[in-house]
């Protein structure tokens, strides 16, 4: 009875809050909307469209202020905003049609999980059901939008190349292929239109740039401002505009096979690695209904650890396959919570000391946090670790206090395997037995235990004085369980080797954003040769064009730049000199062989141009794209037999512990205590 009215109790509050946040979006919602006319039904309907979609927006604002859900909204808004770079309203209003079906679904979730049980089980799995589910629909809308643009892209690349046959020009070429386009494109296509026709076509660039990561529709605006800026060439008989879109098609093509294997080789991972954190109480349930005695195995230190560890590794694999399957690109984030922490005086102080007294190596890693590309300071990410290192011994010590408490209760108030302590117990003393065996651990669980011979007799001669049950082999038997549990009760207190495990935990948990930002770099190591392929779609672009110098050609590859983007910063920095040494510094900076080969042929290009220099890059794209083609191949199959392994990490460990396990265990104890008593027969 308990049970359902504490979740009764949640349900009303979460509908009570969820009400308020209603009420508060209609009134906001109504003080933006004037009294209309209704006479006619069909300005009726337009209306009701738009107050539906004013009712979004008010919503929008709302949540969007608030300090709950302000940095969601915020960050669902952007990515939604690079797709579609609609008007500020348009994406306001489709943010919070995301936004209301991801909470809908998310709440219907939890509301299921409530009804099985309130414990603190279920409130960590609905902690984590809310993060993986808003991550999982989001991650899944935005990729499904990415995909499609491409595929519109490439169609809408072979109208730039019919239309630019027809009439010459780019832009007339681009405004006539727009007519056919989608949507989504058409809104990419007429910022780059309105880019080309501007005068400050520089200006413009910069701005889309800024807006759109895209690479390839960045590809495609810088190949239409050179032509428009320097004019068209014929090259071996072919345009080099029309060349040049060629090779764009043939980029998107390869990335559109990449997503398309990736989403076949990783399709259900995700859900098989999900799937044992919801079957833990069904194991449990169903193994205590066939072997009662497997309760104790389920509430105690054991059983409560391989919960714990299902857990941790449940959303290790997701985290993990999710890193597997991205395209590793650069994402600013933010981290307010971290900047307002460091504003405590006490606090900046110490990190600050703290690197200061390891200057050399804080150094090295704030270099690796700039090349791996995080948008996260040195100290911010010191106090991340130190945050991650508190929190996890804060965990680990609760579950060890938590596991101990648990089988303190077990012990004072599980007797449901009292059947089992002997055959000669009957029907009519085992409610008897059960009692008794209560009382007298209740009785006596705080008692210091110097000589348990005394402590055995004296609990013996209380049985007798009870008068309820007969029989010296029954006394004796419900005597040394009683014995047995107060032992077991007693010996429930924190040891310091489990402190020492929590400290152990903490230090490994305080390295892990260290370790995944390694991780994260080698990630990047293998993604500089897909970086390199695009240096040489923008130097084919250019290299033909008269007049064209090494600062020009590095400025446009740090526009497209992500793993070399700092250093080619650096580089452009120190060039306006005139100084060329910073492209042997460059190098230095950047041992990657095929990016140090690209810089050499930019040295070279200072005494035979340019085009000379890069003579040879038509072969050499031509054979990094086949080896790019391979290496893709070799490379996902990789990452998807390391997805399986990580998949079925929590799989193995529930089946494994949390099933087989305890079986195992209670059928060893069932058969020593048949020996022992065979024995004393």
């Amino acid at each position: 009875m308990i049970k359902y009215l504490d979740i009764l109790k949640i349900i009303i509050i979460i509908l009570c809050i969820m009400l308020i946040f209603l009420i508060m979006t209609i009134l906001i919602y109504n003080q933006n909307i004037k009294k209309k006319n209704r006479d006619s039904i069909l300005l009726f309907k337009a209306r009701y469209k738009k107050r539906r979609n004013s009712f979004l927006y008010s919503s929008y604002i709302f949540f969007s202020s608030l300090f709950i859900t302000r940095r969601y909204i915020r960050r669902l808004k952007n990515q939604i905003e690079i797709i579609r770079p609609e008007n500020r309203r348009l994406i306001s209003e489709r943010t919070m049609k995301i936004a209301y079906s991801i909470w809908g679904i998310i709440f219907v979730i939890i509301i299921f999980i409530l009804f099985i049980s309130i414990s603190v089980y279920t409130f960590i799995l609905s902690c984590m059901s809310i993060y993986i589910l808003n991550s999982q629909i989001t991650n899944m809308i935005i990729n499904s939008e990415e995909v499609r643009l491409l595929k519109q892209f490439e169609k809408y690349l072979s109208d730039v190349r019919h239309f630019f046959h027809a009439h010459g020009t780019v832009d007339e070429s681009i405004y006539e292929a727009s007519e056919t386009a989608s949507y989504e494109l058409g809104l990419h296509i007429n910022i780059i239109y309105d880019v080309l026709i501007s005068t400050d076509i520089d200006e413009g660039v910069q701005r889309y740039n800024e807006i759109s990561p895209n690479k390839y529709l960045k590809t495609f605006l810088a190949l239409c401002v050179t032509v428009i800026q320097y004019g068209d060439k014929k090259i071996d008989n072919q345009s080099l505009f029309l060349s040049n879109i060629k090779y764009l098609k043939q980029e998107i093509y390869i990335e559109l096979l990449k997503r398309e294997k990736i989403k076949h080789l990783f399709s259900g991972l995700i859900v098989i690695s999900l799937i044992p954190m919801f079957t833990l109480k069904i194991i449990e349930n169903f193994g205590v209904y066939c072997l009662p005695e497997l309760k104790l195995h389920y509430v105690g230190a054991f059983g409560t650890t391989v919960i714990a560890l299902v857990l941790v590794f449940t959303m290790f694999s997701y985290l993990m396959l999710n890193r597997l399957k991205e395209n590793n690109e650069v994402i600013v984030k933010e981290h307010f919570i971290l900047e307002q922490l460091l504003h405590i005086s006490y606090l900046n102080k110490k990190i600050s000391h703290y690197v200061n007294r390891n200057w050399t190596k804080m150094q090295k890693r704030k270099e690796l946090l700039k090349r791996v590309g995080e948008g996260i300071t040195l100290k911010q990410f010191i106090l991340k670790q130190i945050i991650a290192s508190i929190v996890s011994f804060i965990c680990c010590f609760t579950l060890i206090i938590t596991i101990h408490e648990t089988t303190k209760q077990y012990n004072l108030g599980y007797v449901e395997n009292v059947k089992n302590l002997s055959s000669g117990i009957t029907d009519k003393q085992l409610p008897i037995l059960k009692e008794l065996i209560k009382k007298y651990v209740k009785k006596y669980r705080n008692i210091r235990i110097i000589n348990i011979n005394k402590l055995e007799e004296l609990v013996v001669r209380e049985i007798i004085n009870e008068k309820v049950i007969t029989g010296n082999m029954v006394i004796g038997i419900t005597a040394n369980d009683i014995i047995k549990r107060i032992k077991q009760y007693q010996n429930e207190y924190l040891k310091w080797y489990e402190v020492l495990i929590c400290l152990i935990i903490s230090c490994i948990i305080y390295n892990l954003p260290y370790w995944m930002i390694l991780y994260r770099k080698r990630i990047m190591q293998m993604n500089m040769e897909d970086e390199v392929i695009q240096f040489h779609s923008i130097v084919l672009m250019l290299m033909h064009i008269d007049r064209m110098t090494i600062e020009t050609v590095l400025t446009y590859l740090e526009d497209f730049a992500v793993i070399f983007k700092r250093s080619i910063s650096n580089c452009l920095n120190n060039i306006e000199s005139g100084d060329l040494n910073v492209l042997e510094q460059l190098k230095i900076d950047e041992p990657f062989e095929p990016f140090k080969r690209l810089i050499d042929n930019l040295l070279i290009s200072d005494r035979i141009g340019i085009e000379k220099a890069f003579d040879e890059i038509v072969t050499e794209r031509l054979h990094y794209q086949d080896k790019r083609q391979q290496e893709n191949e070799i490379s996902i199959n990789n990452k998807a037999v390391i997805g399986k392994v990580i998949a079925y990490i929590p799989m193995t460990l529930t089946i494994g512990f949390h099933l087989i396990v305890p079986f195992v265990l209670e059928g060893i104890r069932q058969l020593g205590s048949f020996i022992a008593q065979m024995q004393s027969m």
